[in-house]
């Protein structure tokens, strides 16, 4: 694969990954504190709101310690706070635990509206009539940066590597900003390029 192609595809996937992204569908496996598996669960939601359930559809919450535990709504702020029951799991297909509905503890508990627009904060503002795409998760001063984690694929095996410096071409060469001109490593613009031309 030539390394135009390879900006093709980077630039692809940080126009789409720039855009709206889906949270994973699969279930996943948690352990608590001491290592031990407490069962599975699932993000739900979308950008603006993300929470997690277990596999009963009961929002769940880690504590600092990460063992899990199911979640309601506190009645001063509005906010999830986790309880004192951890989430159950299967021995041999079968839950065991106290069941949360026992204690009052509702399917898919969520925080009020107040909470959960406070914590999509910029992401879900209008600016200048139009939604915005991006988070602003970090600060706007400074540096930010970013792990590069390069593969080679497993059939590529006889294909030579770019150079450390044809890398930092392809990912930092800033362009000259007025007639777009591009390294030949990176015809259609590196990756920095892509990226501040649409923030």
């Amino acid at each position: 694969m030539s390394l135009a192609v390879f900006t093709a595809i980077i630039t692809w996937l940080v126009v789409t990954v720039s855009g709206d992204i889906s949270h994973n569908p699969n279930p996943y496996f948690v352990t608590d504190k001491n290592g031990v598996p407490q069962g599975q669960v699932v993000i739900q939601g979308s950008l603006k709101y993300a929470w997690e359930e277990d596999e009963e559809g009961f929002t769940v919450l880690p504590s600092i310690n990460r063992t899990y535990y199911y979640a309601i709504q506190d009645s001063t702020t509005g906010d999830l706070v986790a309880t004192s029951l951890p989430i159950r799991k299967k021995v041999n297909g079968v839950l065991v635990g106290k069941s949360p509905l026992s204690v009052g503890i509702k399917r898919r508990e969520q925080p009020n509206d107040k909470v959960k627009k406070q914590k999509c904060g910029d992401f879900c503002n209008d600016q200048k009539g139009h939604r915005r795409k991006l988070r602003n998760l970090v600060s706007t001063t400074g540096k930010l940066k970013n792990l590069m984690v390069l593969f080679k694929f497993s059939d590529h095996t006889s294909r030579s590597l770019p150079t450390v410096s044809e890398i930092m071409t392809l990912m930092n060469h800033p362009g000259d900003g007025v007639n777009i001109v591009h390294d030949k490593l990176a015809p259609t613009g590196s990756v920095r390029y892509v990226i501040m031309s649409r923030t």
